[in-house]
């Protein structure tokens, strides 16, 4: 199988923090994830590996400034059926693009 980039979830998070954003159809490793904040004061946002119900988190309650993004970089592996998992503590407040590669 070739290795391919793949976009792993975009969009709003929701406020609870173990909505499932992905579930890798095949083995996945994260690389990066962004985090922005579209509101004017600071948010929180939480993102985790989940593995058969149980989510280890990688970022927890992370405080975004208002009206800006962080970046994280990272190698997760996330093996075919496990998820990746995330909320803010406000809701409509932060956007996630997480990325990574598949096939490996």
């Amino acid at each position: 199988m070739a290795i391919t980039s793949a976009l792993v979830y975009r969009g709003t998070l929701s406020t609870t923090t173990t909505t499932t954003l992905y579930t890798a159809s095949s083995n996945t490793i994260v690389t990066n994830i962004a985090l922005t904040n579209i509101t004017s004061t600071t948010a929180t946002a939480t993102i985790g590996l989940g593995n058969g119900g149980t989510q280890y988190s990688i970022l927890s309650a992370v405080p975004v400034p208002g009206n800006s993004t962080v970046f994280f970089d990272l190698k997760q592996y996330v093996a075919s059926g496990q998820t990746v998992n995330g909320g803010a503590g406000t809701s409509s407040a932060i956007s996630a693009h997480i990325s990574g590669v598949t096939g490996v």
